[in-house]
């Protein structure tokens, strides 16, 4: 297994996506509105940034917009679209406590065996009363069932040597997530994320691509949130 600079430094080459249509660009643009509504004329930080992708959906939302990551390559791309973003650990950021007025991190948290650390971090660089956006993959989804079942029996090769399967992964049920919260935050609010998420492939037809967006956005907040594909927390610090 390959720590996460390595891989994503191999998986850089091929990580970035470019369009609005799609699977991942969907996924993209229901964050990024769920990211804007908690930091629009905000400070914020994004954790885990990779090359950008939801700073430049959202910094003409936000006041200031900073991003860090471990992997030099994915970084190197960010740059490229003039993005202010620096090298550096989940686990030990270099920021002084209380910097910025919302912390953020989407399909990272799973990725970090330490994730009780990573979420302390986040909180530790949040203002008090900011909040904090956290996201995971969930267990009990259509997305969650594919996943254990590619993961294990087919992972996609990243190249020839490398498969997802090297990187650590992890899928928490809704439940489970408070055990790896710190005692200084409360939960404000949770997203279901991808709840309808059943044939991948009509996101890439846009008229059908944006009606499943439209019927996530309505049904993000409803019970069927447990049954999303990614399950997003949101906390404040007291």
């Amino acid at each position: 297994m390959l720590n996460a600079k390595e891989y994503y430094n191999i998986f850089s080459k091929k990580y970035d996506y470019s369009g609005n249509i799609g699977y991942l660009p969907a996924i993209d643009r229901i964050d990024s509105d769920i990211i804007i509504e908690y930091a629009r004329g905000k400070n914020a930080l994004e954790v885990g940034c990779g090359t950008g992708l939801i700073m430049e959906k959202i910094k003409g939302d936000v006041r200031e917009i900073c991003g860090i990551d471990i992997s030099p390559n994915m970084l190197a791309k960010a740059r490229a679209r003039n993005l202010n973003v620096i090298e550096g650990s989940a686990l030990d950021m270099p920021f002084e406590d209380n910097t910025f007025d919302v912390s953020y991190s989407l399909k990272v948290l799973p990725h970090i065996k330490e994730i009780k650390k990573a979420i302390s971090e986040m909180v530790r660089v949040t203002k008090s009363n900011g909040n904090i956006v956290l996201e995971f993959y969930n267990p009990i989804s259509l997305r969650g069932i594919r996943l254990l079942i590619r993961y294990y029996l087919f992972p996609l090769k990243i190249n020839n040597n490398v498969t997802e399967a090297d990187l650590f992964n992890r899928i928490d049920s809704p439940w489970r997530i408070k055990k790896y919260l710190p005692d200084n935050v409360e939960i404000v609010d949770t997203r279901g994320v991808m709840i309808f998420a059943l044939l991948p492939f009509l996101y890439r037809v846009p008229i059908i691509s944006g009606a499943l967006i439209a019927i996530e956005r309505i049904f993000q907040k409803s019970f069927l949130k447990y049954f999303g594909g990614f399950y997003i927390v949101i906390v404040r610090k007291k």
